[in-house]
């Protein structure tokens, strides 16, 4: 596997697939010098991106599966033919990261599960203010 010297990772858009995926989350579970993968538009199904996600939340290294930069406070992933699956990935990430404060993914295909995630995480977010251009308060 490649790593990058920042310790980052861009496989987006590569249609890696499930089997990718699953060879992806063995070498995943193994490196620590991964701070950041990017996974979105790989046409995953909703499982592999459910266990690719259950790989972040207990890695001691890796910040992210959506190349969300460290400290960052906007992530905008407008009308980028995210699917099901990438809404998981991107809810994945807001479970660990404190610093975001706004989240777009307007125009894309996030439907069933994957939104069910994406809007729970985000509810759930103690950081997150604004979601697709819409303060969640007052």
């Amino acid at each position: 596997m490649f790593t990058k010297p920042n310790g980052k990772l861009e496989l987006n858009g590569n249609s890696i697939g499930r089997d990718g995926a699953e060879a992806l989350a063995k070498a995943l579970a193994v490196n620590s010098a991964l701070t950041s993968v990017n996974l979105l538009q790989n046409r995953l199904d909703v499982p592999t991106a459910q266990s690719l996600a259950g790989i972040l939340k207990g890695h001691p290294s890796l910040k992210t599966l959506c190349g969300i930069e460290e400290g960052a406070t906007e992530a905008n992933f407008e009308a980028c033919q995210l699917q099901p699956a990438d809404g998981f990935l991107v809810a994945s990430d807001l479970a660990v990261n404190r610093a975001l404060t706004s989240l777009d993914t307007r125009n894309n295909n996030i439907t069933g599960e994957g939104a069910k995630a994406l809007s729970e995480a985000v509810l759930q977010s103690a950081s997150i203010q604004i979601f697709g251009k819409v303060p969640l308060a007052d």
